[in-house]
């Protein structure tokens, strides 16, 4: 909450530390547009990034979503210390160290650059983008070609739209691993 108040200039409120905890469990929030989501899925993506487990994802329903608000907060993680990125169909675009702190570095994506994305502590991604990014890593026989390291968390923003509204045949072709010939 510090890092928020020291980047933003913004307080958490109870509520959104509490909605925080409960997303970081695995568990669907609901809260209404205004109410902070964006800052709400800041302490879940924080915690889970903490464990070290794998790709901690924040996947909104388009990749200029992702890129805002990867904008947005990537100081709040630079200050605590995560490297953070965000990544879309076209480009990459991750946060370096600089004198002034950090800037955002956009690069096209290349296979190896979004695996460099991807291996930041946080990754912001628009649905379509992840899931064809998925469905590579899948079709690949050996893991030195895959994009991801292992996936471990994803938030998903206005999830009843990306798992109702937006439901999308990649994610039924992913199946299991080895299915795909």
């Amino acid at each position: 909450a510090l890092a928020v108040s020291v980047h933003q200039g913004k307080a958490l409120f109870a509520e959104q530390l509490y909605a925080g905890q409960t997303l970081a469990r695995g568990a669907v929030v609901q809260m209404l547009t205004g109410e902070g989501k964006t800052l709400t899925a800041l302490t879940a993506l924080y915690a889970n990034a903490l464990l070290g487990r794998g790709v901690v994802s924040q996947i909104t329903t388009a990749d200029a979503l992702g890129v805002r608000d990867h904008a947005e907060n990537a100081g709040v993680f630079h200050l605590l210390g995560l490297r953070t990125a965000a990544v879309t169909s076209s480009h990459v675009h991750q946060a370096v160290a600089s004198p002034a702190g950090f800037r955002i570095q956009q690069v096209a994506a290349t296979p190896q650059a979004k695996a460099a994305a991807y291996d930041a502590d946080i990754v912001y991604v628009g649905v379509a983008t992840h899931a064809f990014d998925f469905l590579h890593d899948r079709q690949q026989p050996h893991a030195p070609a895959y994009i991801h390291r292992p996936l471990f968390f994803a938030n998903v923003d206005e999830v009843d739209s990306v798992l109702l509204d937006q439901a999308m045949s990649h994610f039924i072709i992913a199946g299991q691993h080895g299915a795909l010939s």
